[in-house]
């Protein structure tokens, strides 16, 4: 996948292209911004979808990420695999009689920027003094350790597979193994490369019988939290 950064991944492409700003901007302008939005309604995650777009027509785009994320810590990941034709798009009001409005890939442009920016937009709550194991380092768990982290819980993520990721893994479905990738090996922790983003995987690895463990140890020097389907930077204390 090539993402708007300019690296290839895996030598696969995006299936659609990244949006310019220009181009963000007038689909943005489309948006009738419908009050009882039932774009909002049809996402399962009930992103304030026309919040975060006036927000990409204003040109704040760190306003509009921020928004995406106070909902779905997975905004990132959910922009391009989502099927937005059968939920937030196919509920569109301008797709009986117009074109839907993009929202998956203004979703994406939006969540780009603040990558690209190495932009972290959350700090871990004061610390609790309570520690949370999460057990499976999927979507859910993923999602889960960054809302404990935001609150100032201590957690650390489990994960009997080599790489983070769950169902978000391409291939985890197909194959008893790892596909290699962007996905964080065991001991690295979060933020491994510029920006948060993580480095190269190991490649692929048969990992069906492993015991879980750590994807992040616990009791490391600084707190860290799992943002937009990436476990980014570290939230030092």
């Amino acid at each position: 996948m090539k993402d708007s950064a300019g690296d290839n991944r895996g030598g696969l492409q995006e299936l659609l292209p990244p949006l310019t700003t220009h181009e963000a901007a007038v689909e943005a302008a489309r948006c009738l911004m419908c009050f009882d939005a039932p774009c909002t309604h049809a996402c399962p995650t009930h992103i304030d979808i026309p919040r975060f777009i006036k927000k990409i027509a204003t040109g704040n785009l760190r306003g509009s990420a921020r928004a995406i994320l106070e909902s779905n810590l997975l905004g990132a990941t959910c922009a391009r695999v989502c099927p937005v034709q059968e939920l937030c798009e196919g509920a569109c009001v301008l797709g009986s009689e117009r074109k839907p409005i993009a929202i998956g890939r203004l979703q994406r442009h939006a969540m780009d920027y603040v990558y690209r920016k190495g932009i972290d937009l959350f700090q871990a709550g004061e610390a609790t003094g309570k520690k949370v194991a999460v057990i499976g380092a999927g979507p859910a768990g993923l999602t889960c350790s960054g809302e404990l982290a935001k609150l100032g819980h201590g957690v650390t993520l489990y994960e009997r597979r080599a790489l983070a990721g769950g169902a978000a893994d391409p291939g985890s479905g197909c194959r008893g193994q790892d596909a290699g990738g962007d996905r964080p090996r065991h001991g690295e922790g979060p933020g491994t490369g510029p920006g948060g983003r993580r480095g190269p995987g190991d490649g692929p690895r048969t990992v069906r019988h492993a015991r879980p463990r750590p994807v992040v140890p616990d009791g490391s020097a600084e707190r860290r939290t799992i943002v937009a389907g990436l476990i980014t930077g570290a939230i030092a204390r």
